[in-house]
């Protein structure tokens, strides 16, 4: 009986020990299990944070090319108005400014004016108004070919500028003032002109004129200088 009661004892002792072994290792499983948790955890974080982190860098670089972009845009369109103010005074400064005639001349110069152009113009006596709208064009009589309409104030319109000096090759720029307004084109030789009228670099009006045997160049550019371009 003795030697029975050992053997329990013994194995009592053997399960406790086995129980605290197993309780130590589900412990130590369930310890492990949290870590593993939390580095999974932490690493999901870590890799959320580094895609933000890579996506905020794309997005800094990309708004800094824009940046850089437009500052490079802005720097050329600066250049480019620069290079436009400075042409313009250089034509400013080479241009002729064109003198009215004095007032014993003008008492004589009749006038005309085409609302719908905003202009009005004085000329000579031995001129007359072709027409007035929707064009002022000023006409004299030529004993050899008849009527010759020798000066037309219209809007301004590129394709009529561009017919006028189609097949021209003897022309040369030319500038001219009158009042506050410039004229800047061309003069093709003999003595015919194809002008611009600019108002704060815009063209606004177109001039074809030239000269003829009643008409010299000098009574020309004085029915130039008459010009008044009203609002």
């Amino acid at each position: 009986m003795a030697g029975v009661s050992r053997g329990t004892r013994d194995m009592k002792r053997s399960i406790s020990i086995f129980l605290w072994i197993l309780m130590g290792a589900c412990a130590s499983g369930l310890a492990i299990g949290y870590f593993l948790h939390q580095a999974n955890v932490d690493r999901e974080r870590l890799s959320r944070n580094m895609s933000d982190a890579e996506r905020q860098l794309q997005e800094i670089k990309f708004n800094s090319q824009k940046l850089a972009e437009e500052a490079n845009r802005k720097i050329a369109d600066a250049s480019a108005e620069i290079a436009k103010t400075q042409a313009l005074i250089k034509i400013y400064q080479e241009a002729r400014e064109l003198q009215k005639p004095d007032y014993r001349t003008l008492r004589y110069w009749k006038e005309t004016i085409s609302p719908s152009l905003g202009v009005a113009i004085k000329y000579p006596p031995i001129a007359f108004v072709d027409q007035t709208d929707p064009n002022i064009r000023l006409a004299s009589r030529n004993a050899s070919s008849g009527e010759d309409i020798w000066l037309t104030v219209q809007r301004y319109d590129p394709r009529q500028e561009h017919i006028s000096l189609q097949g021209w090759n003897n022309a040369t720029s030319v500038h001219f003032i009158a009042g506050d307004r410039l004229f800047t084109g061309w003069k093709i030789l003999p003595s015919s002109y194809v002008l611009r009228v600019q108002s704060s670099a815009t063209s606004t009006h177109l001039i074809i004129a030239h000269s003829n045997p009643q008409i010299s160049d000098e009574r020309l550019f004085d029915t130039l200088s008459t010009i008044n371009f009203r609002p």
